[in-house]
């Protein structure tokens, strides 16, 4: 999972990882990091509750699968060998 940071400020933020990578946070501007980022992260959290940042959970985007198909997309057009077929028959 990530989470989306978002500076509401007009001023840069900086602000270390927990891994230690320093995240520079542009005035209005959104970046996308790792939870194990943001988890019990003491500077984000003092961030936050002085409403500098605004932290979102992300969706992670599901794949979807494509939509089934109706009996008319099925139809013997589709078929490669069929229209090969056909055209021997003209």
């Amino acid at each position: 999972m990530t989470q989306t940071l978002t500076n509401i400020t007009s001023r840069l933020i900086c602000f270390c990882g927990n891994s230690g990578q320093t995240w520079y946070l542009a005035p209005n501007a959104s970046i996308e990091i790792p939870d194990y980022e943001v988890i019990e992260n003491q500077k984000l959290r003092k961030l936050g509750e002085r409403h500098l940042i605004k932290m979102v959970p992300s969706l992670e985007t599901e794949k979807k699968a494509p939509p089934p198909r109706s009996a008319e997309s099925e139809s013997d057009d589709d078929d490669p060998d069929r229209k090969h077929k056909a055209k021997g028959k003209r």
